[in-house]
């Protein structure tokens, strides 16, 4: 059987860009009589306790993920948003609690349809640490050339580590394995071929001012075939771009970089096939939550 090998997306580790300052001015003399103590005890029920740097409800648009692996963060309970990615894939999820959400993606209609649903449960949090449970499934069938249908699913962990106040910025670590089968009609793979897939990220999204974080990822991608006698493929990649974003919206511009793919331990370089984008595939996410 001839074979393939096609290194995967993206993405990058680098150090974050996180902002530290403090404001520091002499105490003023007061020129005013003090207040008295009821307006005191006033002035303090209306004012907002203090929050935690790490633990906060509200997540900054696209901060569910890096560039392309997941991260754990959740939406607040009751919350919507809806992402594409390169047009072609849409994306909704929403916040069952401010620790679990629920998310269905899937294909436009145009070369094939597609349904993902997943569940995340962040189920432990610090100031500093947060953890995080991934599960999915999913069903292809393409309907343009081959009918080909993918079917399968699988699941993993996520860690995330904060690195400012909010966990606006944040290193971002994942593992995830699933199991797929796919169905090619007309072909020797008519009776379908099952496949073990192993997914590895380190990412770190930093937040550069109030409407720009950095983005940066480094993923490993691996192939298990069984019925070739467990034959191994790997591909490592590099992602990087930015996010730009408001209060409901979030847009990431990037490119994601394949550099090496192996077949079991023979390395294929991938040059050939990106010597005409030495930058990487460009990549488009954009997020708006409500």
């Amino acid at each position: 059987m001839p074979q393939s090998v096609t290194a995967i997306a993206l993405a990058w580790v680098s150090v974050p860009v996180v902002a530290l300052g403090q404001w520091l001015s002499p105490t003023p003399v007061p020129t005013q009589p003090s207040p008295s103590p009821e307006s005191a005890a006033s002035t303090r029920s209306t004012e907002e306790p203090a929050e935690a740097p790490g633990r906060t409800k509200q997540m900054d648009p696209g901060d569910d993920r890096v560039l392309v692996g997941s991260s754990t963060w959740t939406l607040p309970e009751g919350m919507v948003s809806f992402t594409d990615y390169e047009v072609m894939l849409g994306h909704f999820s929403y916040g069952v609690a401010d620790n679990l959400q629920v998310s269905l993606g899937f294909t436009f209609p145009v070369m094939q349809v597609a349904v993902i649903p997943s569940v995340k449960w962040r189920f432990f949090e610090s100031d500093i640490v947060r953890l995080a449970g991934l599960v999915d499934a999913g069903l292809m069938y393409w309907f343009a050339g081959l009918d080909v249908t993918v079917y399968g699913g699988g699941g993993g962990l996520l860690a995330d580590v904060c690195l400012g106040q909010r966990c606006s910025s944040f290193l971002s670590f994942g593992a995830t394995v699933q199991a797929m089968g796919a169905d090619i009609a007309e072909t020797e793979l008519s009776g379908g071929v099952t496949t073990v897939n192993g997914n590895f990220h380190v990412g770190v999204v930093g937040r550069l001012s109030r409407v720009v974080k950095a983005l940066f990822e480094w993923r490993v991608t691996m192939f298990a075939v069984p019925e070739e006698s467990s034959r191994v493929f790997t591909g490592w990649s590099l992602g990087y771009g930015i996010r730009i974003y408001g209060k409901r919206f979030g847009v990431d511009v990037g490119f994601l970089r394949p550099f090496l793919a192996m077949v079991e331990d023979e390395a294929h370089s991938v040059e050939p096939v990106m010597k005409y984008l030495p930058l990487g595939y460009p990549w488009l996410a954009f997020t708006y939550q409500w």
